[in-house]
């Protein structure tokens, strides 16, 4: 499965307080010992703003409305994308959301493999508290159908629509680790029990034949 993961993280923050993201993640103990320890030895890279300008409240803004409106943003002297580069991967800031995919970890087939999996809900755990939420929904980038749900949350959707269409969409996904991962659209309410992957057990995937 060569596609990539996307987790989708609930944010309650205005255009000027989305502007000190890169600096809660940088000030995150938690954030940097997890990738620490899953990455020994590595270099921890700055989290900045990607684009060629200083990032404002008002780019933001211009990007997000374009967003919206199914086009790509072009401003003079301004950044096109709301994306931030950090140590442990790439961070799209949409409207309501972040869509976050870690590095190297970012094709969903990691998800499959135990270690792998304990890391990647562990971190999305550790930066949704950064946000004060305790809800994450997973699915993939690409051309499975469940990517749609990635591509609304980049088009200012809240959270609560995005499940909403998905659950009507594609069924209420599963809570079984096993099961959660094969049907590529799942949440963790931080209850998911990774200890349950079992990378032998063969389950029904409702997206084996897409």
């Amino acid at each position: 499965m060569a596609m990539d993961l996307v987790a989708v993280i609930e944010h309650k923050m205005t255009a000027r307080e989305v502007l000190t993201i890169p600096s809660l993640i940088t000030a995150s103990i938690a954030l940097r010992k997890q990738y620490e320890e899953r990455h020994p030895g590595s270099k921890l890279k700055l989290t900045n703003w990607t684009g060629p300008h200083e990032m404002t409240a008002d780019n933001l803004e211009q990007i997000w409305e374009a967003e919206a409106d199914g086009e790509n943003f072009q401003g003079e002297g301004m950044n096109y994308y709301s994306e931030i580069d950090s140590f442990f991967g790439e961070i799209t800031v949409n409207r309501h959301t972040i869509n976050v995919t870690p590095f190297p970890e970012h094709k969903y087939k990691n998800l499959r493999d135990t270690g792998n999996l304990e890391y990647i809900l562990t971190l999305n755990r550790q930066l949704a508290k950064l946000f004060d939420v305790k809800r994450i929904l997973y699915t993939v980038d690409g051309y499975y159908k469940p990517a749609i749900l990635a591509e609304q949350s980049r088009l200012g959707w809240s959270l609560d629509a995005i499940i909403e269409y998905g659950n009507e969409t594609f069924g209420v996904p599963p809570k079984e680790m096993n099961e959660a991962v094969a049907n590529l659209y799942f949440i963790d309410d931080f209850d998911l029990e990774t200890s349950e992957l079992d990378p032998n057990k063969k389950v029904q995937s409702r997206w084996g034949n897409e």
